[in-house]
């Protein structure tokens, strides 16, 4: 399926600063809706390859391989002196990692947490690490122990 006009100016807009919201309101979106707007935009498969076209067209254009951001990253990683700075070296390091996987990202959750525990089949566990299905199964075994309930008095 061919993409809208608007469609397409959302991409230009949105390859500016990849901030969908802003770039859907520069796009004719209107700004009550844009959020909205610019996840579904984002959500269509046909925006997407549209999208990552023309990020590979300007990555070839500039001459800019993963490899070649990996390098950067790297030099700024180990880069001490005057231009060195830590912080830059964390951000520099945590960019790198992430990007070879090695990181995960997390949700912090704030509030109530309300969750339903299924037995038998249903839940896939191959995403967790050892380590998370350890932490999983303390919790599942303390959220099964009965407290104790003080005696009346």
């Amino acid at each position: 399926m061919a993409l809208t006009p608007k469609q397409e100016r959302f991409i230009g807009e949105f390859l500016v600063d990849l901030n969908a919201t802003q770039a859907a309101i520069r796009a004719g979106y209107s700004s009550r809706t844009a959020k909205s707007i610019a996840s579904e935009l984002l959500g269509k498969p046909e925006v997407l390859a549209a999208l990552n076209v023309r990020r590979n067209a300007i990555s070839e254009q500039l001459d800019i391989t993963t490899e070649w951001v990996m390098r950067r990253l790297q030099q700024k990683a180990t880069l001490t002196g005057p231009d060195g700075t830590h912080s830059g070296r964390v951000s520099a390091l945590t960019t790198l990692a992430k990007a070879l996987g090695m990181l995960k990202e997390r949700l912090k959750v704030e509030g109530e947490v309300k969750a339903e525990v299924k037995t038998g089949s249903g839940w896939d566990f191959s995403i967790l690490s050892h380590d998370e299905l350890m932490i999983f199964r303390e919790l599942l075994e303390k959220l099964s122990t009965p407290k104790a309930v003080p005696p009346a008095t």
